[in-house]
């Protein structure tokens, strides 16, 4: 009678808990590269503007794998520094490959708030480029999240877990 006693309340509040939030069958992070294409040499706004980018993409349901612009470039074979946001869907097929698993997503990013401007190119899972391109406006953290946030947003299209 003590065991029933004793086991009860446990059985109960394991009821009340529910499960866990932990993953589920079939439930994966995005898998994204971001890649900073800002110029050399990077102001502290710049970097800060990185940053945010960084800790939004971070924050969303994802695993983040970063290189730099030199290796990308190489990857891509672009050995005359051409504009990214011309870069092409299959042109970035290359850097989506990682041995015999695929990342879901590349975004390649430059942000300049000096300059008041920014680009975007995301290459999510469905294999079309999307580009966001801003001139002539001024370029605060709050903005630099909210493009980010976006890029994430176009990073889920196409994903199959």
């Amino acid at each position: 009678m003590t065991t029933r006693r004793t086991l009860l309340p446990i059985a109960l509040l394991a009821l009340c808990i529910g499960e866990p939030d932990g993953a589920r069958a079939g439930d994966r992070e995005l898998e994204i590269l971001l890649v900073n294409m800002t110029p050399d040499p990077v102001s502290d706004e710049a970097r800060a503007c990185a940053d945010r980018i960084r800790r939004v993409v971070r924050d969303g349901y994802t695993r983040v794998s970063q290189i730099g612009e030199s290796a990308l470039r190489r990857q891509v074979n672009d050995t005359s520094g051409e504009d990214f946001m011309a870069y092409a869907g299959e042109r970035l097929q290359p850097v989506k490959q990682r041995e015999s698993t695929w990342l879901d997503t590349v975004v390649l990013y430059d942000c300049r708030p000096n300059a008041q401007r920014a680009d975007i190119l995301i290459h999510p899972a469905d294999g079309e480029p999307r580009r966001m391109r801003l001139r002539g406006v001024p370029i605060d953290g709050d903005l630099a999240a909210a493009m980010a946030t976006r890029a994430l947003a176009y990073g889920w299209i196409g994903f199959s877990p």
